[in-house]
């Protein structure tokens, strides 16, 4: 696949559907489950130790790289196309990050919830309920059961999928 570069210990699960493909930038240790898809029509840079799950999508349409830092968690069916995200943010199943949006670090996105195009969330603002509600809870950092998550994924799925092979 041109244009994209794995770093070592990056594992990502062959799928007939997993879709990984333009100018794209993976860092050491990330996990990217089966079925996941990351479209860099414009350039997409993802740093270290990243949980991609099922259904996700990543996709930058526009000329600037979008920027994923370390430790972020997209959960099931979530969809991102935010120009940059921080270190350590959670994104739930099925929820969205809009074009231009901009999440800083240890952000929360609960499940089915919306951070719009072009909004920018402070670090540790969480976003729930039907209505996207925010607050910045100062002490939030990301649970450590997502980096026992990761830890465990990467011993399992290798048991379980051939690693896509680029």
């Amino acid at each position: 696949m041109a244009g994209v570069q794995v770093a070592s210990g990056t594992f990502i699960a062959q799928n007939p559907q997993t879709v990984i493909r333009g100018q794209l930038t993976i860092g050491a240790g990330c996990v990217i489950h089966p079925t996941a898809t990351i479209i860099a029509d414009g350039p997409i840079v993802i740093g270290a130790n990243n949980t991609i799950e099922e259904l996700v999508t990543i996709i930058n349409k526009g000329p600037d790289t979008m920027r994923i830092g370390d430790g972020n968690v997209f959960e099931v069916g979530s969809r991102i196309e935010a120009s940059s995200l921080g270190n350590n943010n959670v994104v739930e199943p099925k929820a969205t990050v809009g074009p231009g949006a901009t999440l800083q670090d240890n952000c929360h996105i609960g499940a089915s919830c919306t951070v719009y195009s072009g909004e920018t969330l402070a670090s540790q603002t969480i976003v729930y309920g039907a209505d996207n509600a925010h607050r910045v809870e100062p002490s939030y950092v990301k649970p450590s059961m997502y980096d026992e998550q990761l830890a465990h994924l990467r011993r399992a799925l290798p048991s379980f999928h051939t690693a896509l092979t680029l």
